[in-house]
């Protein structure tokens, strides 16, 4: 796969994702992420990370990794981002 280019303003890392299994549906969704987090809240994510009480590493394994966060979690960003929390929950989910 490809490297894909995750920007998240003024964090940008080349990363190259397979290890998300190979999944385009996960990097698509993971980016898309990402760039709510850069748009809607206006930060990087160390500070996202703030917001929502985790440790940076935390959110970069959510974005490149196969790990998802608590459904606590999931709603803190629901409420952050201005999603459902249905659509937040859609962003970790890869259908098989």
């Amino acid at each position: 796969m490809k490297n894909i280019q995750l920007a998240i303003d003024g964090i940008a890392e080349d990363k190259d994702f397979a290890e998300l299994g190979g999944h385009e549906q996960r990097v698509i969704k993971r980016k898309k992420l990402a760039e709510l987090i850069r748009a809607k809240l206006q930060t990087n994510k160390v500070g996202f990370a703030r917001m929502l009480c985790v440790q940076p590493s935390t959110v970069t394994k959510w974005l490149y990794s196969t790990m998802e966060p608590s459904m606590e979690t999931i709603k803190r960003i629901a409420r952050k981002i201005g999603l459902s929390v249905d659509e937040v929950i859609d962003l970790f989910t890869v259908e098989e």
